[in-house]
């Protein structure tokens, strides 16, 4: 509720954000919690916990809320005291236009002008490093980590592994239905629904990770372990005798409803092993219990829609479906040896002297890159050939023994010679100076008269 103070003729209206009393020009003393500055108006940052400042600078006076940076609780990209002033085009937050606290991903320097090395996430110069992206290792994360790395410290030294292999360049695969495993007798941890030290247990319905088939460490969400052993812990019976659940994401099991996997699509099925929908991407058979990585550990996406057996239908990156749908390594000949993990073809384009949608034909020996489509050489190995497969050698009037892929001359004709080609010479009968031209490289005309005894332009 706002004040008023009446001073001899003079009425002045307190703001809404005064606490006890203002004077003639409007200054409050103090504002409420959540105002600020003289007038008690502006409102503290949204950022601000409690959304209370300090009256006088506006700095939030106890922490920021999830997701807001800086004195004044500033959103991502933005400072100043109302959080209205824009940061540097690359700056994650900062405290003025030409000074970063911290800067986006691949950025770095006082106003994250600079860029990082190639392959860097994140890093404090242009030689060094703090992270490498996913598959890059080294101070500069200037190595190509082995196919299963995560990171790695050489070409040939990994410090992690992906999920399911081990090894120094991780290109042994784990025990079946180990998740990280540190030989191939010795399991960390298991997949979902195995236990053992071999993780060679099925776990029981419903169980997540046990150490037998009997002891469920871990239970799927809806259900607890009185007996530590899975069991219901819903009750929506839509009758007496609970043969019938009042939603269709629960199954009766004769006493009670238990809710259906998470692994059916929309959580949709008629008992613990019959999914009425499908199942959701990564899982397939009738009771969607089945893994595609189990079955392919390279399958992403498999038939899990269909019920019928395995067939993976997409890969993870580097991999496609092949034969049967097995996913199988994309071409070695891909730029960046990645594909489409659908359908294998080279998304992004072949390495030099390859074509077609899979990069799986050769350009011609003497051509050195070639169209992805058609194979038609776009350039040859020599500056000196040219033609559809570079087996055509230049004119040898044409200037630095260079010619286009057709044929015509890069830099002109030598002297005396004419045409796209350069392989027409100049009139025998023009008059000469010297070494420069005796005809017009673009008529055809004589330059400098004829020789004694004849006439005329050409």
């Amino acid at each position: 509720m706002s004040n008023s103070l009446i001073s001899d003729s003079y009425q002045t209206t307190c703001s809404t954000g005064c606490a006890k009393q203002c004077i003639w020009n409007g200054k409050c003393s103090p504002c409420l919690d959540g105002y600020r500055f003289e007038n008690c108006k502006d409102r503290c940052s949204e950022g601000c916990f409690n959304k209370t400042c300090d009256q006088s600078t506006a700095k939030c006076k106890h922490c920021c809320n999830k997701g807001y940076f800086g004195d004044h609780c500033c959103l991502p990209g933005t400072f100043g005291w109302s959080c209205e002033l824009k940061c540097p085009t690359n700056c994650f937050n900062c405290t003025s236009q030409i000074k970063c606290v911290m800067c986006k991903d691949t950025f770095y320097g006082q106003t994250c002008l600079q860029q990082c090395p190639p392959n860097c996430e994140t890093c404090t110069g242009s030689n060094t490093c703090s992270t490498c992206k996913s598959g890059f290792g080294g101070g500069a994360c200037q190595y190509s980590c082995p196919r299963n790395c995560l990171t790695c410290s050489s070409s040939h030294q990994c410090q992690n592994c992906k999920e399911g292999f081990y090894g120094t360049t991780c290109e042994n695969d784990c025990p079946t239905n180990c998740k990280t495993c540190t030989s191939w007798n010795e399991c960390v941890s298991c997949k979902t629904g195995f236990g053992g030290p071999f993780c060679n247990i099925r776990c029981s319905n419903n169980c997540i990770n046990c150490s037998s088939a009997d002891t469920c460490f871990t239970c799927s969400e809806g259900f607890s372990r009185p007996d530590l052993a899975c069991t219901c812990a819903y009750n929506l019976c839509a009758g007496s005798s609970c043969n019938l659940c009042a939603n269709n994401s629960y199954y009766s099991d004769g006493q009670t409803c238990c809710p259906c996997s998470g692994t059916c699509k929309q959580s949709l099925c008629s008992s613990a092993t019959q999914c009425t929908s499908g199942c959701e991407n990564g899982y397939f058979g009738i009771g969607c219990d089945l893994k595609c990585s189990d079955s392919d550990r390279f399958c992403g996406i498999c038939n899990g829609s269909t019920y019928r057996n395995f067939k993976c239908e997409q890969c993870i990156g580097g991999y496609y479906p092949y034969v049967d749908g097995i996913c199988t390594l994309c071409s070695k000949s891909c730029f960046q040896d990645t594909c489409i993990n659908s359908t294998g073809e080279c998304g992004h384009g072949c390495k030099p002297g390859f074509w077609n949608s899979k990069c799986e034909s050769k350009c011609t020996p003497k051509c050195s890159m070639c169209g992805q489509n058609d194979g038609i050489c776009e350039a040859c190995v020599s500056a000196s050939l040219y033609g559809n497969e570079c087996l055509l050698n230049y004119n040898d009037t044409c200037v630095n023994a260079s010619c286009h892929m057709n044929g015509t001359c890069k830099s002109g004709c030598i002297a005396d010679f004419i045409g796209p080609f350069c392989e027409t010479p100049c009139p025998s009968n023009c008059a000469s100076k010297g070494v420069e031209n005796r005809c017009s490289h673009q008529t055809g005309l004589c330059l400098f008269g004829c020789s004694a005894g004849f006439t005329g332009d050409d």
